[in-house]
């Protein structure tokens, strides 16, 4: 479990129980807890988690055929795993990709998460291809994928942008044997859009799907004054 506070709000991550110590100040994120709570509107959310406390190389057979073939192309093609200390490093290289995608750039909300993010990335010949930030939870022992960046968006080189792409699964398997190195034991892909009608959810499942790994559900608990807040002040 950690707990992230904000000016205004406390976030509780990975928890088992809900109380009402501070409400309705306190929103409890991803709790393994599925019980009615009087005051707090639940919602179901799902991810799919690998189990590190396999094998390094029952963890890869387990993966589809392609992902297996393109991690052990990216290792021939001499692709490198690394460590990322700087979120400010991040949030740049992030942000150039968020431009390209048109999503929304990072900044103080991951910035107030910093004590519990860790930065992988993946390079080839000091330039580096994909970044991913995750949320850990030493004390559960989890992992749990927060963003995913790459620069190959726009490239005409349709090869580059196929050798961008399997970096990004070499980076994913890669950090997982890092953090189960770290003595992590659950390496979560960071959500999972079961039953989504929306054809790029459905894409990222497949990617997720491609690692295997195991689908659970756990919920989230906001305050209802806060849900209400939220909604007024559009940040649904």
């Amino acid at each position: 479990m950690i707990s992230i506070k904000t000016k205004t709000m406390d976030y509780i991550w990975f928890g088992d129980k809900i109380s009402y110590q501070k409400y309705p100040f306190k929103e409890f994120v991803l709790n393994k807890s599925g019980n009615f709570k009087i005051g707090f509107l639940k919602e179901k959310k799902y991810t799919k988690v690998i189990d590190l406390l396999q094998t390094e190389e029952v963890i890869l057979k387990s993966f589809s055929k392609r992902t297996k073939y393109e991690i052990n192309r990216s290792a021939r093609e001499e692709v490198q795993f690394g460590i990322e200390n700087s979120l400010e490093v991040l949030i740049d290289f992030h942000n150039d990709f968020a431009k390209q995608k048109g999503l929304s750039p990072l900044g103080n909300p991951i910035r107030k998460m910093a004590d519990y993010i860790v930065i992988t990335q993946a390079s080839h010949e000091g330039k580096v291809l994909v970044m991913h930030s995750y949320i850990i939870d030493r004390q559960g022992k989890r992992v749990r994928m927060n963003t995913s960046a790459s620069h190959f968006r726009g490239a005409e080189d349709k090869d580059y942008r196929n050798f961008v792409a399997r970096s990004n699964r070499f980076l994913h398997y890669q950090s997982m044997v890092h953090f189960k190195k770290e003595g992590f034991e659950i390496y979560d892909f960071g959500g999972y859009a079961l039953g989504t009608k929306d054809p790029g959810l459905q894409s990222i499942n497949r990617f997720k799907d491609s690692f295997k790994g195991t689908l659970i559900e756990e919920h989230t608990y906001t305050p209802v004054p806060m849900f209400f807040i939220k909604k007024m002040m559009g940040k649904d």
